[in-house]
Formats: structure tokens, C-alpha cells, sequence
């Protein structure tokens, strides 16, 4: 039999057998199928895909890692027609497709190819495997959250009442996108909500990365735009492409964003990390869009409860303060009343007293200037001009005679003074038949004071008569 093998006396007797590469690939590949003849059940981490559209074959890059470093790497293989079965029932099973980042359960067989070298042949893949350690994974991922005390850190944030100006992760020409901006739009608030758009991907491998760079730009930009909240969405992709949303890395980055993380991803069931830590998760974005305007719709109806509680209060107020100004105005009514009683009572008296001093005082006078000044003036006078008289016998002829001519010109004036003072007498006028006339013991000197029906008293002479005005002329 020809091996392909062939003896070399290069050296002498130290001859050695040479062979072809292919002879030693054919002789692993034969050796591997004698060895590992049956199919195993395999456990690895799909690092890599590797599914190439255009033929349809998937070549899976499958590693093993312990405390973060690889132990092991194979490269799989899986033909066209296994790849649609194995892929359309992980999806009906697990509900999403073969991707990266996968840990597996799968069934192969160990194959060697003189030009690809060692690879695994894939059969069938357990979905239900992978489940379990998604899940295992996602517990793991939430417990370390809740430990190093980032699972409720965004919750804890306060978001305004009013969400007026937003950054929105999406995709522009996503259907999730378009229904929250219709929402906003046809709103009687669209003119108070502003939103930014920062685009990203939403599914996939590459989304954990996409969104973790949005949040960054968003937060370098928080301070100048005034930023209220972030809201994540998606819509319109059902179930599927979610697990980039239970990775730990985009959970840690938005439990740990400095504001408040609204997630609106179009999904039910189980909530991932990320809507899990969000401040707040609402369904779909239609939802998310809703959530913000009811803001607004609370504030208006507290601003009208509050116009209605002031109407209201105002209306009390006036009826209670009517009620005091009432109650006040009828005091002070009565009491001015009575202040009023008062005081025309202590006019009165006044009045008469004064009346009564008057009438004393002017029997006083009248007796003053009757008898006692008349008699006083002439014995003042009669003894100055004794003195006088006394003195000029003194004085020289000439003074003698100028003294005499004044005191003749004072002796006149006294006695015209003391006729004066005769005829102001108020009884000298009366007697020459003049009268005074008083009302309420004051004289009344004009018309003008009197009104019709005021009552009189007038004096004479002699007594006196009460009249009632009648007519006036002024």
C-alpha cells in the first residue's frame, strides 16, 4: 500500500520518513472520527454568529470563559436548511432568534477538514437551556443591582410635575417614535412640549453600545438644553430584540443617569433590567406620551380646583364680611345716635347756662355802667383836679391858666364820655324803644339765621315776647 511517504538518505543512515501535509490532515480527520465517532452535548457561549445571507450556512464562533478569560474556542458549523429549523424553533421557543452573546445547550458531532481545520458539526440547539441561563443571568445581573444599591437610585430622582422639555432616544422612522409625537402633537398642550431627538439602535447586538452613546451625549447636554427627563423607545418590534435591554452594562447606565429615565419599549410580560430601573416604565410609547400629558391635565384641573376653591372663598368672605359691615354699621349707628343724644343734651345745657351767665352778666354790667363807673369817673376825676388844682396855685400865672384851659377841655371830655357811656346803657336803648331779639339765647343779628318756624325771644324795656318766624327777608 502507497502511505505517500518517502525515505530520505540526505544524511546517511539517519534516514527519515517524509510525509505530504494532506496525509497528516487525512490521518488527524480519521483519527478524530475513530475517537469522537458519536455526537456530544455540548455547553458554549456564542461569541460570534457568523451567518452569511447569501449562502445561507452559519459558522459560530464558540468560546468558553471562566472569571472572564477564554478556556477554550471552537468554530462551528451549521448547514443552511439545519440553520432555518434550529433558528425558527429557538424562536418559537425562547421568542427570539440565534444571536451573540448566547450561552447554548447544543448536540454535534467533531469534524476535521484538511483546509478549515477542526470545527463542530451542530444538530440541534436546546432552547430551553438557554432560557435557564438567560434567566440565571438576569437574576445574577438583578441581585447585584439591588446589592451595590443601583436598582431604585433613578427611582429616587424627582421629575417636575410638567415634563416640558425631553430627550427622546429612538429611531426617526420607527412607528413608536411617530405615535409619541402624534400624541404630543394633536394635544392641547403640544405648544408646552418640546422634544429632542437622539437616534440609536433599539435591537440587537450592537443596542446595549448605541443607547449607553445617547445617554452620553444627552448628559454632556443636560445642562445647557434644560432637560426635564430621557424617554427610551420602541415600538413595532414585538417580542423580539429585547435581551440588549436585560444586558447589566445598559441597566447600570440608566439606574445610574443623573435624570430621570422614562422607557416606553412596546412590550408585555416580564419587565427587563432596564424598565426595571427606569424612574418609570409605561407599556408602549402611545402610553409614554399619554403619561406626560396627564401631567399637565392634573396641573390644569388643580389650577382650576384652586380658581373655583377662590371663587368660592371670595363668595363666603363677602357674605361674611357683608354680614360684619352690617352688624358694625348698626352699632356705630346706635351709638352715634346716642352720641348724638348726648351731646345735644349737653349743648342744651350749655346753651341755657350760657344764656344765664349772659343775663347776669349784662344785670352786671348794665348796674356797672349805670352807677358804680359813672360814680367812679366822677370821684376820680373830681380828686385829680383837686391835685390839679393844687399844683397850678404852684405854677406861674401862665402855667397856671394852661393848666386851668386843659383841665377845662378833661372835665369836658368826661362828662361827653360819661354821656356815651349813658347812651350804650342797653337799658337806654330799650327805653328808647329798640329791641334784642335772641334765638336759643343768642342774639340774632341777620335774617339769614332764622328758618321758618324757629321760635324767638325778644326783649323790651319792659318783659319780653316768645314769636315764630313765619316770613324772612334777608
Amino acid at each position: 500500500m502507497d502511505t505517500g511517504a518517502y525515505t530520505s538518505s540526505e544524511h546517511g543512515a539517519d534516514s527519515r520518513k517524509i510525509f505530504p501535509l494532506s496525509k497528516l490532515a487525512e490521518s488527524i480527520s480519521k483519527q478524530i472520527e475513530a475517537t469522537f465517532s458519536g455526537a456530544y452535548w455540548i455547553t458554549a457561549e456564542i461569541t460570534k454568529l457568523n451567518h452569511y445571507p447569501q449562502s445561507g450556512h452559519c459558522y459560530p464562533q464558540l468560546t468558553e470563559k471562566r472569571e472572564g478569560r477564554i478556556v477554550a474556542d471552537f468554530r462551528g458549523f451549521i448547514l443552511k436548511a439545519r440553520y432555518l429549523a434550529l433558528n425558527a424553533a429557538f424562536m418559537k421557543s425562547a421568542g427570539r432568534p440565534l444571536s451573540d452573546g448566547m450561552q447554548i445547550l447544543f448536540r454535534c458531532k467533531v469534524g476535521y477538514h484538511p483546509i478549515y481545520g477542526l470545527s463542530l458539526n451542530i444538530l440541534d440547539i436546546e432552547p430551553a437551556f438557554t432560557l435557564g441561563e438567560m434567566a440565571r443571568m438576569r437574576s445574577e445581573a438583578l441581585k447585584k443591582l439591588k446589592t451595590d444599591g443601583d436598582y431604585d437610585r433613578n427611582k429616587k430622582l424627582q421629575a417636575p410635575a410638567l415634563l416640558r422639555r425631553i430627550a427622546v432616544i429612538s429611531v426617526e422612522t420607527s412607528k413608536g417614535y411617530r405615535d409619541f409625537e402624534s400624541v404630543i402633537e394633536e394635544s392641547p398642550y403640544a405648544g408646552a412640549v418640546r422634544t429632542d431627538l437622539f437616534p440609536a439602535l433599539l435591537q440587537g447586538d450592537a443596542a446595549v453600545d448605541s443607547i449607553s452613546a445617547a445617554l452620553e451625549k444627552i448628559a454632556s447636554r443636560a445642562g445647557e438644553a434644560g432637560f426635564d427627563a430621557v424617554c427610551i423607545i420602541r415600538g413595532g418590534g414585538g417580542e423580539t430584540g429585547l435581551d440588549c435591554y436585560d444586558a447589566y452594562a445598559l441597566a447600570l447606565r440608566v439606574a445610574r443617569f443623573p435624570l430621570p429615565v422614562i422607557t416606553g419599549i412596546g412590550h408585555v410580560g416580564n419587565y427587563t433590567l432596564t424598565e426595571q430601573v427606569a424612574h418609570r416604565n409605561l407599556i408602549t410609547p402611545t402610553a409614554l406620551a399619554r403619561h406626560i400629558l396627564e401631567g399637565f391635565e392634573a396641573f390644569e384641573a388643580r389650577i382650576k380646583s384652586a380658581e373655583d376653591a377662590l371663587r368660592g372663598l371670595k363668595r363666603n368672605l363677602l357674605r361674611v364680611k357683608g354680614s360684619e359691615t352690617a352688624e358694625i354699621t348698626a352699632r356705630l349707628k346706635s351709638a352715634l345716635g346716642a352720641r348724638a343724644n348726648r351731646e345735644q343734651t349737653a349743648l342744651r345745657a350749655t346753651g341755657r347756662r350760657f344764656e344765664t351767665a349772659a343775663k347776669k352778666a349784662l344785670v352786671k354790667n348794665r348796674e356797672a355802667v349805670t352807677y358804680r363807673l359813672p360814680a367812679r369817673l366822677k370821684k376820680g376825676t373830681e380828686s385829680l383836679l383837686r391835685k390839679q388844682e393844687q399844683r397850678r396855685e404852684n405854677y406861674p400865672p401862665a402855667l397856671s391858666a394852661a393848666v386851668k384851659t386843659f383841665s377845662t377841655g378833661q372835665r369836658h371830655a368826661l362828662d361827653l364820655f360819661s354821656e356815651k357811656v349813658q347812651l350804650l346803657d342797653p337799658a337806654n336803648a330799650l327805653k328808647r324803644g329798640y329791641s334784642i331779639t335772641t334765638l336759643n339765647g343768642k342774639p340774632v343779628t341777620d335774617a339769614a339765621q332764622l328758618s321758618k318756624g324757629d321760635v324767638t325771644e325778644t326783649r323790651f324795656a319792659k318783659g319780653s315776647a316768645r314769636s315764630t318766624v313765619n316770613d324772612i327777608e334777608t
